[in-house]
């Protein structure tokens, strides 16, 4: 399983670059580029993408966005006071990165 963790991690690291440099928005969707890439097997990318799923305990498809308004009373406030829609991008993927570097630690440590 350690292996395993690294790779996840891994994952994590490369959908993390692609949303930092601005060539992804959505943590899911940069794993499967990963895969795509051939960075990451399936196996990683479908573990990976399982992990996101289930701590979002949303179905498929759904952004990270929705997360958040359902469980961040302070990201509601935001979105109701900023109208700036580069603000509120910039605001989330700010979350997306911090998540992931959430990630990165825990499987780097597992």
């Amino acid at each position: 399983m350690p292996d395993s963790n690294k790779q996840i991690a891994r994952a994590f690291r490369y959908a993390r670059k692609r949303i930092n440099s601005g060539n992804g928005t959505y943590i899911c969707l940069a794993l499967e580029d990963a895969e795509g890439c051939n960075e990451i097997d399936y196996a990683t990318f479908l573990q990976a993408r399982n992990i996101i799923l289930g701590r979002m305990q949303l179905p498929p498809h759904h952004p990270i966005e929705e997360w958040l308004r359902i469980n961040v009373p302070e990201y509601v406030e935001f979105l109701n006071t900023e109208r700036d829609f580069a603000k509120r991008y910039e605001q989330t993927k700010k979350y997306r990165l911090r998540w992931l570097d959430a990630l990165i630690e825990e499987f780097d440590n597992k």
